[in-house]
């Protein structure tokens, strides 16, 4: 399965969790390494970088802007099957 259509699947899962959250994309090529979803409810949200399988690319930055965003509120990076939409806290 190809990233794009991991994300879509993700993407959809949210939504049927929290169905009046925003999702969106973020550009990864104007900030290099920034998780690639927002997700927004109520006044919380959640950055979420997504990678396909365990052996995924990790781009350069990924760990410094996860970290610094879970600072904030709440980020991860979460590879393929991993995910758990219990640790999601919107």
């Amino acid at each position: 399965m190809l990233e794009n259509k991991f994300q879509a699947n993700l993407i959809k899962k949210i939504k049927k969790l929290y169905p009046n959250c925003v999702v969106m994309k973020n550009d990864p090529t104007y900030i290099q390494g920034v998780p690639d979803l927002l997700v927004l409810e109520k006044d919380k949200w959640a950055s979420l970088e997504c990678k396909k399988c365990k052996n995924a690319r990790h781009q350069p930055n990924q760990d410094y802007y996860v970290g610094k965003m879970n600072d904030m509120s709440f980020s991860m990076i979460r590879r393929g099957a991993a995910w758990n939409f219990t640790i999601i806290i919107i």
